[in-house]
């Protein structure tokens, strides 16, 4: 082996190591988020079941108090009736008491009116009825019947009085309680809809919550069949140094040639997915671009320069990655197929590659990178 090549299979052992640490910490940081996630779950998960047991003792209470209501307005309304049967009983006791008065006015009159008109006249110019009893006392023919029927319409008169005074008592103090019934059921009813409504903010952050665990656990297990497949080519790969089991320069197109800028464009049969620099979807910082394309599609060398990797990387999958002088260096990663080897010099836009889906990847694309004395800068400057 030559001293060019075992600084490459050094370089690329280093590589390896570096891709592989940080697939571990992509790994564990994924593991984290699962954990907050879950645990942000369950946290919402106990919240609602707590809002949910307050809005059942809520709904008990708010229940109660319909039957409460219900009760009283069934109360008020035998009430209602019972005030009028006294209303009632007390106009007859009234015409009882008047026929009863007239009666005996027609008696002592008929008794009196030849023999002492003095005691007629007393007895007429009565007020009331007990001014009129208190005067008959002096008229002692007065019959003692008609004295003692007077004086039972009379209490009978005030017991119905009484009883219907009473009964409006009730009635007035059952209105109060109707009136703080309601509102206490307006209360209630207002703290069930504040309940219902933290009940379902709590439902869509359970949503929300569920959905990122979801997402989590989806991109774990790809993380962890990509890990699977990426060991598996890498361990029939035979060394990182030297050439993978998908190099085949005899497979090679012509040389290609796109765009007016420094570098012709590696993949011009493939669309932009995803752009240089932070991605929200994965919190990071994506340091090239990737050509979404078919697997097959060639994929050209930018600029002219010497190969320094043409191998297999846990991380980048089937990759090279060209030194084109002055600090300048692209990479070609994913691929399905190489074209060049490690040490050998290249054209610019010549076939070195075919577009794949290897190493860490979800979907068929090239991830094109240029970096400037090893800092990753945007491709779009070059192309």
């Amino acid at each position: 082996m030559t001293k060019r090549l075992r600084k490459t299979a050094v370089l690329l052992i280093a590589l390896s190591l570096i891709f592989g640490v940080s697939l571990n910490v992509y790994a564990t940081s994924l593991e984290n988020k699962l954990n907050d996630a879950e645990a942000e779950a369950q946290s919402i998960k106990s919240d609602k079941a707590a809002a949910e047991s307050k809005l059942d003792s809520l709904n008990s209470k708010l229940s109660e108090l319909n039957d409460s209501i219900a009760d009283t307005q069934n109360k008020i309304q035998v009430k209602l009736e019972e005030i009028d049967q006294a209303e009632a009983d007390l106009i007859q006791a009234m015409l009882e008491e008047q026929s009863q008065k007239k009666a005996m006015t027609l008696r002592i009159k008929y008794m009196y009116e030849n023999d002492n008109p003095s005691i007629l006249a007393l007895l007429m110019e009565s007020k009331d009825m007990g001014d009129f009893l208190n005067k008959t006392e002096y008229v002692e023919s007065l019959s003692t019947y008609d004295r003692e029927m007077l004086i039972q319409y009379q209490n009978t008169l005030l017991e119905i009085e009484a009883k219907k005074a009473d009964l409006e008592s009730e009635y007035e103090n059952l209105l109060e309680l109707q009136a703080k019934l309601e509102k206490d059921q307006a209360e209630v009813e207002q703290l069930v809809a504040e309940q219902e409504s933290v009940i379902a903010e709590l439902e869509a952050q359970l949503g929300e919550a569920n959905d990122k665990i979801a997402s989590l656990k989806n991109q774990i297990a790809a993380y962890n069949a990509q890990k699977a497949s990426q060991n598996k080519q890498y361990s029939n790969s035979g060394s990182s140094s030297g050439t993978s089991g998908n190099y085949r320069p005899s497979d090679a197109g012509g040389s290609v040639v796109s765009g007016t800028g420094q570098f012709t464009n590696p993949c011009p049969g493939g669309y932009l997915s995803s752009g240089f620099g932070y991605r929200t979807f994965d919190n990071s910082f994506h340091k090239g671009i990737d050509l979404a394309c078919p697997t097959g599609t060639p994929v050209y060398a930018a600029d002219s320069g010497t190969v320094i990797i043409s191998g297999f990387s846990v991380s980048a999958g089937n990759w090279i990655v060209i030194s084109h002088g002055n600090g300048i260096v692209t990479k070609y990663m994913h691929n399905s197929a190489l074209y060049v080897s490690a040490g050998q010099t290249v054209s610019k836009g010549q076939n070195i590659a075919a577009v794949g889906n290897t190493g860490y990847s979800f979907g068929s694309h090239c991830h094109f990178q240029v970096e400037v004395n090893g800092t990753a800068v945007n491709p779009y400057n070059y192309l």
